[in-house]
Protein backbone atom coordinates (compact mmCIF):
# COMPACT_ATOMS: atom_id res chain seq x y z
CA UNK A 1 0.00 0.00 0.00
CA UNK A 2 1.53 3.41 -1.03
CA UNK A 3 0.79 5.77 1.78
CA UNK A 4 1.34 10.18 1.35
CA UNK A 5 1.68 12.03 4.27
CA UNK A 6 1.19 15.38 4.10
CA UNK A 7 2.71 18.56 6.56
CA UNK A 8 6.29 18.90 8.28
CA UNK A 9 5.31 18.08 11.68
CA UNK A 10 7.93 15.71 13.24
CA UNK A 11 5.14 13.27 13.99
CA UNK A 12 4.47 13.10 10.65
CA UNK A 13 7.96 12.23 10.27
CA UNK A 14 7.99 9.49 12.53
CA UNK A 15 4.61 7.83 11.34
CA UNK A 16 6.43 7.63 7.66
CA UNK A 17 9.33 5.82 9.05
CA UNK A 18 6.74 3.72 11.66
CA UNK A 19 4.82 2.59 8.24
CA UNK A 20 7.77 1.82 6.36
CA UNK A 21 8.90 -0.29 8.75
CA UNK A 22 6.20 -2.09 9.03
CA UNK A 23 6.09 -2.71 5.32
CA UNK A 24 4.24 -0.11 3.87
CA UNK A 25 5.46 2.37 1.09
CA UNK A 26 5.35 6.02 2.74
CA UNK A 27 5.95 9.43 0.90
CA UNK A 28 6.37 12.60 3.00
CA UNK A 29 5.18 15.63 1.21
CA UNK A 30 6.30 18.99 3.69
CA UNK A 31 7.63 21.67 3.69
CA UNK A 32 11.81 21.22 3.85
CA UNK A 33 12.92 24.69 3.50
CA UNK A 34 12.02 28.63 2.65
CA UNK A 35 13.09 28.34 -0.86
CA UNK A 36 11.29 30.56 -4.07
CA UNK A 37 8.17 29.09 -5.99
CA UNK A 38 9.33 25.78 -7.70
CA UNK A 39 6.53 24.85 -9.83
CA UNK A 40 8.16 21.70 -11.53
CA UNK A 41 8.84 20.62 -8.01
CA UNK A 42 5.57 21.08 -6.97
CA UNK A 43 4.04 19.42 -9.79
CA UNK A 44 5.92 16.37 -9.09
CA UNK A 45 4.64 16.46 -5.61
CA UNK A 46 1.31 17.17 -6.36
CA UNK A 47 1.11 13.83 -8.90
CA UNK A 48 2.58 11.65 -6.72
CA UNK A 49 -0.66 12.52 -4.44
CA UNK A 50 -2.72 10.69 -7.43
CA UNK A 51 -0.84 7.64 -6.96
CA UNK A 52 -1.28 7.32 -3.19
CA UNK A 53 -3.67 4.68 -1.31
CA UNK A 54 -4.17 6.38 1.66
CA UNK A 55 -3.42 10.02 2.14
CA UNK A 56 -2.51 10.94 5.97
CA UNK A 57 -3.74 14.61 6.95
CA UNK A 58 -1.63 16.57 9.20
CA UNK A 59 -2.45 17.00 12.56
CA UNK A 60 -4.31 20.67 12.90
CA UNK A 61 -1.60 22.12 14.59
CA UNK A 62 0.99 21.30 11.80
CA UNK A 63 -1.25 23.33 9.23
CA UNK A 64 -0.54 27.03 9.13
CA UNK A 65 -3.38 29.61 8.45
CA UNK A 66 -5.13 26.63 6.59
CA UNK A 67 -2.01 25.87 4.07
CA UNK A 68 -0.45 22.71 4.00
CA UNK A 69 3.42 22.96 3.91
CA UNK A 70 5.45 21.11 0.67
CA UNK A 71 8.39 21.48 -0.43
CA UNK A 72 7.87 23.20 -3.48
CA UNK A 73 6.25 26.35 -2.31
CA UNK A 74 7.00 28.36 0.44
CA UNK A 75 3.51 29.11 1.25
CA UNK A 76 2.61 25.83 1.32
CA UNK A 77 -0.81 24.80 -0.94
CA UNK A 78 -4.67 24.81 0.39
CA UNK A 79 -6.06 21.62 1.81
CA UNK A 80 -8.91 21.95 -0.80
CA UNK A 81 -6.33 21.53 -3.56
CA UNK A 82 -4.69 18.63 -2.31
CA UNK A 83 -7.79 16.58 -2.13
CA UNK A 84 -8.41 17.99 -5.44
CA UNK A 85 -5.30 15.57 -6.62
CA UNK A 86 -6.27 12.76 -5.04
CA UNK A 87 -8.28 9.86 -6.93
CA UNK A 88 -11.39 8.83 -5.53
CA UNK A 89 -10.89 5.86 -4.06
CA UNK A 90 -8.45 6.68 -1.73
CA UNK A 91 -8.55 6.01 2.38
CA UNK A 92 -8.10 9.64 3.93
CA UNK A 93 -6.88 9.35 7.31
CA UNK A 94 -8.24 12.78 8.58
CA UNK A 95 -7.23 13.72 12.43
CA UNK A 96 -10.89 16.14 12.30
CA UNK A 97 -13.90 15.67 10.09
CA UNK A 98 -14.74 18.36 7.99
CA UNK A 99 -17.34 18.92 4.78
CA UNK A 100 -14.58 19.18 2.22
CA UNK A 101 -13.31 15.69 2.75
CA UNK A 102 -16.15 14.08 3.78
CA UNK A 103 -16.98 13.27 0.27
CA UNK A 104 -13.67 10.48 0.85
CA UNK A 105 -13.68 7.21 2.60
CA UNK A 106 -12.43 8.51 6.09
CA UNK A 107 -10.05 7.35 9.13
CA UNK A 108 -10.45 9.31 11.78
CA UNK A 109 -7.28 8.99 14.79
CA UNK A 110 -8.58 12.33 16.50
CA UNK A 111 -11.99 11.22 17.24
CA UNK A 112 -10.95 8.42 19.45
CA UNK A 113 -11.32 9.18 22.75
CA UNK A 114 -8.06 6.76 23.87
CA UNK A 115 -6.45 9.07 21.14
CA UNK A 116 -7.30 12.31 23.17
CA UNK A 117 -6.88 10.83 26.49
CA UNK A 118 -3.13 9.84 25.91
CA UNK A 119 -2.06 13.25 23.83
CA UNK A 120 -3.66 15.06 26.81
CA UNK A 121 -1.22 12.95 29.23
CA UNK A 122 1.47 13.77 26.89
CA UNK A 123 0.81 17.67 26.73
CA UNK A 124 1.13 17.45 30.47
CA UNK A 125 4.28 15.64 30.89
CA UNK A 126 5.80 17.67 27.91
CA UNK A 127 4.79 21.30 29.87
CA UNK A 128 6.95 19.81 32.65
CA UNK A 129 9.67 19.11 30.83
CA UNK A 130 9.46 22.92 29.17
CA UNK A 131 9.77 23.99 32.64
CA UNK A 132 12.19 22.01 33.60
CA UNK A 133 14.94 22.63 30.37
CA UNK A 134 14.14 26.35 31.66
CA UNK A 135 17.45 26.81 34.14
CA UNK A 136 15.75 30.38 35.39
CA UNK A 137 12.27 28.83 36.21
CA UNK A 138 11.55 26.03 39.05
CA UNK A 139 8.01 25.22 40.28
CA UNK A 140 8.97 25.16 44.10
CA UNK A 141 6.50 27.63 46.08
CA UNK A 142 4.34 28.02 43.51
CA UNK A 143 1.03 28.93 42.84
CA UNK A 144 -0.70 27.86 39.56
CA UNK A 145 -4.03 28.79 38.08
CA UNK A 146 -5.30 26.92 35.12
CA UNK A 147 -7.93 28.40 32.89
CA UNK A 148 -10.05 25.59 31.40
CA UNK A 149 -10.98 22.00 32.96
CA UNK A 150 -10.97 19.66 29.70
CA UNK A 151 -9.02 16.61 29.19
CA UNK A 152 -5.57 18.61 29.23
CA UNK A 153 -6.42 21.04 32.03
CA UNK A 154 -7.36 17.71 34.29
CA UNK A 155 -4.34 16.17 33.09
CA UNK A 156 -1.76 19.21 33.90
CA UNK A 157 -3.60 19.80 37.16
CA UNK A 158 -2.70 16.19 38.25
CA UNK A 159 0.63 16.39 37.62
CA UNK A 160 1.63 19.48 39.36
CA UNK A 161 -0.04 18.05 42.27
CA UNK A 162 1.69 15.11 42.28
CA UNK A 163 4.54 17.22 42.38
CA UNK A 164 2.98 19.86 45.61
CA UNK A 165 2.50 22.71 43.59
CA UNK A 166 -0.65 24.65 44.48
CA UNK A 167 -3.40 24.63 42.17
CA UNK A 168 -6.13 26.96 41.18
CA UNK A 169 -8.69 25.99 38.38
CA UNK A 170 -11.14 28.77 36.28
CA UNK A 171 -13.64 27.24 34.46
CA UNK A 172 -17.19 28.54 33.27
CA UNK A 173 -18.76 24.86 33.88
CA UNK A 174 -20.39 24.48 37.60
CA UNK A 175 -19.80 20.85 36.96
CA UNK A 176 -16.01 21.69 36.53
CA UNK A 177 -15.45 23.47 39.04
CA UNK A 178 -17.07 20.93 41.34
CA UNK A 179 -15.21 17.97 39.95
CA UNK A 180 -12.02 20.54 40.26
CA UNK A 181 -13.03 21.17 44.05
CA UNK A 182 -13.32 17.23 44.47
CA UNK A 183 -10.13 16.65 43.50
CA UNK A 184 -8.49 19.04 45.54
CA UNK A 185 -8.00 22.04 43.48
CA UNK A 186 -9.14 25.58 44.42
CA UNK A 187 -11.82 26.60 42.08
CA UNK A 188 -12.98 30.10 40.77
CA UNK A 189 -15.89 30.90 38.45
CA UNK A 190 -14.10 32.41 35.04
CA UNK A 191 -16.67 35.19 35.45
CA UNK A 192 -15.48 36.61 38.49
CA UNK A 193 -11.84 35.42 38.26
CA UNK A 194 -11.36 39.18 36.94
CA UNK A 195 -12.90 40.80 39.82
CA UNK A 196 -10.13 39.45 42.32
CA UNK A 197 -6.31 39.98 42.80
CA UNK A 198 -4.38 38.02 40.95
CA UNK A 199 -3.09 35.41 43.81
CA UNK A 200 -0.82 32.99 41.40
CA UNK A 201 2.41 32.71 39.86
CA UNK A 202 1.70 31.04 37.24
CA UNK A 203 -1.33 31.43 34.61
CA UNK A 204 -1.54 28.06 32.04
CA UNK A 205 -4.40 28.84 29.89
CA UNK A 206 -6.16 25.77 27.86
CA UNK A 207 -9.46 27.12 26.57
CA UNK A 208 -9.41 28.04 22.59
CA UNK A 209 -10.82 31.23 23.23
CA UNK A 210 -9.59 34.96 24.32
CA UNK A 211 -11.41 34.67 27.69
CA UNK A 212 -8.47 37.13 29.22
CA UNK A 213 -9.02 40.24 28.65
CA UNK A 214 -6.49 43.41 28.22
CA UNK A 215 -7.83 44.73 31.24
CA UNK A 216 -7.19 41.79 33.32
CA UNK A 217 -3.35 40.41 32.18
CA UNK A 218 -2.85 44.23 32.52
CA UNK A 219 -3.80 44.11 36.47
CA UNK A 220 -1.30 41.16 37.01
CA UNK A 221 2.25 41.15 38.26
CA UNK A 222 4.74 41.66 36.36
CA UNK A 223 6.34 38.88 37.83
CA UNK A 224 3.62 36.05 36.58
CA UNK A 225 4.21 33.66 33.74
CA UNK A 226 0.96 32.89 31.16
CA UNK A 227 1.46 30.18 28.85
CA UNK A 228 -0.59 29.26 26.57
CA UNK A 229 -0.90 25.83 25.75
CA UNK A 230 -4.62 25.87 23.79
CA UNK A 231 -4.92 25.97 19.58
CA UNK A 232 -5.81 29.30 17.92
CA UNK A 233 -7.56 31.55 18.36
CA UNK A 234 -6.01 30.62 21.97
CA UNK A 235 -6.77 32.36 25.23
CA UNK A 236 -4.61 35.76 25.40
CA UNK A 237 -3.41 38.36 23.14
CA UNK A 238 0.64 37.57 22.82
CA UNK A 239 0.99 41.19 21.60
CA UNK A 240 -1.02 42.92 24.37
CA UNK A 241 1.19 40.56 26.85
CA UNK A 242 4.52 41.66 25.05
CA UNK A 243 3.77 45.43 25.07
CA UNK A 244 3.35 45.12 29.02
CA UNK A 245 6.62 43.29 29.53
CA UNK A 246 5.00 40.49 30.92
CA UNK A 247 6.60 36.68 30.45
CA UNK A 248 4.49 34.79 28.21
CA UNK A 249 5.08 31.85 25.85
CA UNK A 250 2.89 30.25 23.35
CA UNK A 251 2.55 26.36 23.42
CA UNK A 252 -0.03 24.68 21.31
CA UNK A 253 1.26 21.47 20.22
CA UNK A 254 3.18 20.19 22.64
CA UNK A 255 2.90 16.37 22.30
CA UNK A 256 4.09 16.79 19.07
CA UNK A 257 7.22 19.40 20.27
CA UNK A 258 8.34 16.42 23.03
CA UNK A 259 7.05 13.21 22.07
CA UNK A 260 6.87 13.00 17.90
CA UNK A 261 7.47 9.24 18.42
CA UNK A 262 5.01 8.02 20.66
CA UNK A 263 2.70 10.15 19.17
CA UNK A 264 3.60 8.69 15.82
CA UNK A 265 3.08 5.18 17.52
CA UNK A 266 -0.36 5.83 18.37
CA UNK A 267 -1.69 7.40 15.44
CA UNK A 268 -0.10 4.07 13.33
CA UNK A 269 -1.96 1.87 15.91
CA UNK A 270 -5.09 3.56 15.37
CA UNK A 271 -5.11 3.82 11.66
CA UNK A 272 -4.38 0.21 11.33
CA UNK A 273 -7.08 -0.56 13.40
CA UNK A 274 -9.58 1.47 12.40
CA UNK A 275 -8.44 0.06 8.20
CA UNK A 276 -9.14 -3.37 9.73
CA UNK A 277 -12.67 -2.73 11.39
CA UNK A 278 -13.07 -0.83 7.76
CA UNK A 279 -12.03 -3.87 6.34
CA UNK A 280 -9.60 -2.01 4.18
Amino acid sequence: MRCILLGGDERQGELAVILRRAGFHSVQLCHKALTPIDLPALTDELSQLGSGDLLILPQPISEKYGRLCLSGISEGISLEKALECVNENVTVCAFRCETKIKRKRLVLPMESEEYLAYTSQLTAKALLLHWYHDEEFTLLGKKVLITGYGRCAKAIARELKDLGVKVIVSARSVHQLSDAYMCGFGAVPLETLYEKSADFDILVNTIPFQVLPAAYIGSLSKSVRLYDIASSPYGFSIETVESLNLYAERLPGLPGRYYPRLCAQKVYELIVRNMREAEI
